[in-house]
């Protein structure tokens, strides 16, 4: 973790010798409505450059995919737990 400021973002990047090098940030914005907005920035490198990444996006392993895929179950739960 290299910034973090509660209810604004959070922002990494990987470790020395991380199979995937990899930096990215979450940032949140608090919408009229009383909602939240998440801004999303991610970049990587995946091992075998090009040819993985295209691998990675025929198996659905692409980070893009698989990070739209858990902000939606995310919200579905968080909505889920929200109406009780």
């Amino acid at each position: 973790m290299v910034n973090d400021k509660p209810g604004e973002r959070i922002g990494w990047h990987s470790l020395p010798g991380a199979t995937v090098d990899n930096a990215g940030s979450v940032q949140f914005e608090s919408m009229p409505n009383g909602s939240t907005r998440l801004h999303v920035a991610l970049s990587y490198r995946p091992p075998a450059g090009a040819l993985g990444a295209a691998v990675a996006k025929i198996f659905g392993e692409e980070p893009s995919q698989q990070i739209a895929e858990d902000l939606q179950k995310f919200k579905q739960s968080f909505e889920a737990q929200n109406k009780n």
